[in-house]
């Protein structure tokens, strides 16, 4: 017995020992912890309520401006925003700190983008982890799409869907005066442009808008209100507007999977090969229900980007008179119009003005990222990329003028103004498509500008929702 008492009092002082060691373990850390963040510069905190903050973000008209105040009254390349959630929400107004983010892989997709899920009926190739090995099966199948020869065989279907609405609608309106609702007109043609030369199906025009439609609908509640407020997703039986978004969603998935069985019904002889769908088609070990996905990714990224990119270049030569009248020089001496370097510097100066994707790139961070001024963004925390300040970094003297000549100017003029881009995101995730985008947005311009003029009828308001469009522009188009 008294052996036993002593083995049982030395390990209650064993576990005594461990215990105070383990004590003084975790007050050092503690000392050391705040030390080193007494030591390291603190980011800024957005001079924002958290309500506030929240619903501005919601408010698509109000989101743009909000921003990029917050990031005039912070000056800072990051910023803390109060936002009601666990994790810590920081904005990025920096293109370089953005860059550094986005090239290390081991910060991947945010929470964000869960509710996106539901606008593509299920995990795609934007909202799969990096890491998934279906993400990089698919992102290696699908990128021979977008090589040059396959772009320079879709630019002939653009050219043709281009001159066929021209023909039909713009040429009378400019014999007349007439007004142009340029955002409906963009979102029309451009919708054709990606079912017809991307995924190999000719749509209706009435289709078409009826599917813009649905995902306009279905994009407000599942890109900008549902990210913010997670709790909408169980309340379908309070908010109208969550029914109708899951009903518009499942018409645009019966369209998916209409084009695809339109596909596989065409005979291997007349189908284009290396087309968006061909390919998608053709991945291995891919279920249909992640191509149905794709499908409404590649809808989505190939028509509602690119109608706002051109609507919002034409809106500013349509403000800029001379500009305008210079680009239409420029185009008539032009072998190439569509690849002449005026052309080319309004487009950087447009998408530098107005990037459709304002605010469209978030990461949780692995890591803590250092900045240059010492500070930290510590692990864990959610980053958002704002493009849109981003791209008015103080660097550039006038970030609020349209000035496509510093994009001609000397080399370290066109370096300061590139180190503030970041149009297409950056890394690993850099959009796929960008090439084909970049097509269609010069080709456009180039036909549109070389035989038309244009005015502002009525001005526009930024409009964040997927995408941030020109709500409500109007322009007056009369023949050159």
């Amino acid at each position: 017995l008294a052996s036993t008492a002593t083995a049982i009092t030395q390990a209650q002082g064993t576990q005594t020992l461990i215990a105070i060691l383990l004590g003084i373990s975790f007050v050092t850390y503690g000392i050391v912890q705040t030390r080193r963040k007494a030591a390291t510069p603190s980011l800024p905190m957005a001079p924002v309520s958290a309500l506030s903050a929240a619903s501005l973000l919601v408010d698509g008209v109000q989101a743009v401006d909000f921003l990029y105040r917050m990031a005039k009254e912070v000056v800072s390349p990051v910023y803390r925003l109060p936002l009601p959630q666990l994790r810590p929400v920081y904005v990025v107004t920096d293109a370089g700190v953005g860059h550094a983010i986005l090239a290390d892989n081991a910060h991947d997709k945010s929470p964000f983008y869960e509710p996106l899920c539901k606008l593509t009926c299920g995990p795609s190739i934007v909202t799969r982890k990096t890491a998934d090995p279906a993400w990089r099966r698919a992102r290696k199948h699908v990128v021979h799409a977008f090589r040059p020869d396959r772009i320079i065989a879709m630019r002939s279907e653009i050219m043709r869907i281009l001159e066929d609405w021209i023909t039909s609608d713009v040429e009378s309106l400019a014999r007349a005066g007439g007004v142009l609702d340029i955002n409906q007109a963009m979102l029309d043609v451009t919708v054709q442009f990606i079912c017809s030369a991307g995924l190999g199906y000719a749509c209706p025009m009435d289709e078409a808008r009826k599917v813009v439609a649905d995902l306009n609908v279905a994009a407000v509640e599942y890109a900008l209100l549902q990210p913010f407020n997670p709790l909408r997703a169980y309340m379908a039986w309070a908010l109208p507007a969550v029914r109708e978004a899951r009903m518009a969603m499942e018409r645009v998935e019966a369209f998916a999977k209409r084009i695809l069985a339109a596909h596989r019904a065409t005979p291997p002889a007349h189908r284009a090969d290396g087309t968006i769908i061909d390919l998608l088609d053709s991945t291995p070990d891919y279920p249909d229900e992640a191509k149905v996905s794709d499908i409404i990714v590649f809808l989505i990224a190939g028509h509602d980007t690119t109608a706002f990119t051109i609507a919002w270049a034409l809106y500013a030569l349509a403000r800029h008179e001379k500009e305008q009248q210079h680009l239409r020089q420029a185009l008539a001496a032009s072998d190439r119009p569509e690849a002449c370097e005026e052309l080319k510097a309004v487009v950087k100066e447009a998408m530098r003005l107005h990037p459709v994707v304002a605010l469209g790139t978030a990461r949780v961070l692995a890591s803590d990222v250092a900045l240059a001024n010492g500070s930290v963004i510590p692990r864990g925390a959610e980053v958002l990329m704002d493009h849109f300040s981003m791209h008015r970094s103080p660097s550039l003297g006038d970030p609020d003028a349209f000035r496509p000549a510093r994009w001609l100017g000397t080399q370290a003029e066109v370096e300061v103004a590139q180190a503030a881009m970041m149009p297409f995101s950056a890394g690993a995730r850099v959009c796929v498509g960008k090439e084909l985008a970049k097509a269609e947005i010069h080709a456009v311009l180039a036909r549109l500008i070389g035989r038309f003029r244009f005015a502002v009828h009525r001005e526009p308001q930024a409009n964040l929702g997927l995408t941030m469009s020109p709500k409500g522009l109007q322009l007056l188009v009369q023949e050159a």
